[in-house]
C-alpha cells in the first residue's frame, strides 16, 4: 500500500519526476532505467531526495504506512 501512494502522489504531482529521475542518474549514472545496475545501500542512502519525497507523503498520509 505504501509504495502505491508513493506513485500516486507521484501520478499527481509530476513536476516531482524530473528532480527525482534526475538525482537517480546523479547516483546510478546514465544507463539508469535502459539496463540492470546494482544497487546497493550506500547507493541507496545517497538518494536524498527521493527519501525526503517517501517522507512527505508518509506525513500526508500516515495510515497507509501503519504496519499491520
Amino acid at each position: 500500500m505504501a509504495l502505491t501512494k508513493v506513485i500516486w502522489e507521484l501520478a499527481k504531482q509530476p513536476e516531482y519526476i524530473e528532480p527525482l529521475r534526475a538525482e537517480m542518474h546523479d547516483v546510478f549514472g546514465p544507463e539508469v532505467g535502459t539496463r540492470a545496475i546494482r544497487i546497493n545501500k550506500d547507493s541507496l542512502s545517497r538518494l536524498q531526495k527521493l527519501d525526503s519525497f517517501i517522507r512527505e507523503v508518509q506525513q500526508w498520509c500516515p495510515s497507509t504506512f501503519v504496519d499491520v
